[in-house]
């Protein structure tokens, strides 16, 4: 019975996938783990463990079934499973492939046929996606940064919830490039930096904001925090150049 967080993610892969298999049966075409737990910069306690999990049109009827496992889920920090079909997958390429790009880069297969390993990303939908999330991400920490009146809590809060996706973001613009995307968040922002030649050791920063790795005094967060918006604005113009080239 699972009563804590691993300390590995293998620790929890045959329960879950065994409850998996006694719930959607034959309907269960594929399990895999991705996100921090496949990257292998997973922390016990800290980290989540996410997982894709593909069904039949069949399956996705049994949902319901999952109810009784939920709670033990949690119990051991397993994110809400995303469920879908490989039809849905294969046809929705197109509107999310920063989300499956990002799971297709490092990812590890539990079970069943290897539907990541055939999915193709197409460069051209990665553009129109990455101007659109940096864009509207940029105009909610604007939006962010005036209704936090300044209080550093408040901004301390942003950097945190923000800077995770921008991981996913500078993944898919390497990508672009048809560059290898490191594993881990801290050399994304390293290669990006250098490439974009923006100010050093930001987006750095604002990763040991979220890790807890750093402890901003009175009126470092403000800072930091105007340092990060002018980062991304130089992003948005890069991409708005990007694309006139096209």
């Amino acid at each position: 019975m699972w009563r804590r967080a691993p300390e590995k993610p293998d620790e929890v892969f045959p329960e879950f996938v065994d409850g998996l298999k006694e719930v959607f049966g034959r309907t269960l075409k594929s399990v895999d783990l991705y996100g921090s737990g496949a990257r292998g910069d997973y922390v016990p306690g800290k980290s989540d463990l996410n997982f894709l999990v593909c069904l039949t049109e069949e399956g996705m009827g049994k949902l319901d079934g999952v109810w009784p496992l939920v709670s033990l889920w949690q119990k051991k920090r397993i994110a809400l499973p995303i469920f879908l079909t490989a039809e849905f997958i294969n046809a929705s390429a197109d509107v999310f492939p920063i989300e499956y790009l990002n799971m297709k880069l490092h990812y590890r297969h539990l079970y069943g046929d290897d539907i990541l390993k055939e999915l193709e990303i197409n460069p051209e939908h990665l553009r129109l996606e990455l101007e659109r999330e940096f864009r509207g991400k940029l105009l909610n920490l604007w939006q962010g940064y005036v209704a936090s009146k300044g209080k550093e809590r408040i901004l301390n809060d942003l950097v945190h919830s923000s800077i995770s996706a921008f991981a996913s973001f500078f993944a898919a613009l390497i990508y672009v490039w048809g560059e290898e995307v490191p594993a881990h968040r801290r050399k994304i922002f390293v290669l990006v930096e250098q490439r974009l030649d923006i100010k050093k050791g930001v987006l750095e920063r604002c990763l040991d904001v979220r890790e807890g790795k750093q402890r901003l005094r009175r009126g470092e967060i403000e800072e930091l925090y105007r340092d990060y918006l002018e980062v991304i604005r130089q992003v948005c113009r890069y991409i708005d150049k990007m694309f006139l080239s096209k």
